[in-house]
């Protein structure tokens, strides 16, 4: 069967065939590396901008964080001040509402408005108690004014039966006060003419 080739002309297409084959092989081969290398320097200039694009994210981030860091650093510096300055008012409050003053301011308010209830409702007692108010001044008076007065605020804190730790007295009635009291003015006045 392979006798009756003739091998000179077999040998002449196969060796043309052969040489067009590797030709064209060739050239894919040489086609091929020339995109590989594109390629290649594609994805070498992607990735040398997504580097560049990278480090330039983290230093956006470094700066970010060292603004947002020092902005914390303000923020905690002013709650603390704030933390101080509340504490500092509490305590103040605490002190100003401890202070023996108000005690004794409220109740000289409660006394006042005795005083007043008093005064409408009883007719001898303004004329009484305002010549006692007017003995209580002077010596109020007396007492704060010279040498004496001088060294009694120094070692008793002025004098007064607030400073000095002595109670105020309290106003009391007995039943027939009060009885006497809720009677009208009418009925008093008529009671006197009798």
């Amino acid at each position: 069967m392979f006798e009756n080739i003739d091998w000179a002309s077999f040998s002449t297409g196969a060796g043309f065939g052969l040489i067009v084959g590797l030709l064209i092989a060739s050239i894919c081969w040489l086609r091929g590396i020339v995109v590989a290398r594109g390629l290649r320097k594609q994805k070498e200039t992607e990735m040398t901008t997504l580097r560049g694009e990278i480090d330039r994210m983290q230093e956006h981030l470094h700066t970010q964080m060292r603004i947002n860091a020092k902005g914390n650093e303000k923020l905690e510096a002013e709650v603390d001040d704030l933390r101080k300055q509340n504490e500092n008012l509490r305590i103040e409050n605490s002190s100003l509402r401890q202070k023996p003053g108000h005690k004794e301011i409220r109740q000289l308010e409660v006394y006042d408005r005795a005083v007043q209830k008093m005064n409408a409702r009883a007719p001898g007692f303004a004329p009484a108690w305002q010549s006692a108010l007017a003995e209580a001044e002077t010596e109020q008076h007396n007492a704060e004014g010279g040498v004496a007065g001088f060294v009694r605020r120094i070692f008793r804190g002025g004098g007064s039966a607030a400073d000095s730790g002595a109670t105020i007295p309290t106003l009391e009635m007995s039943d027939d006060q009060e009885a006497d009291s809720s009677k009208s003015d009418k009925d008093r006045a008529k009671e006197q003419s009798k």
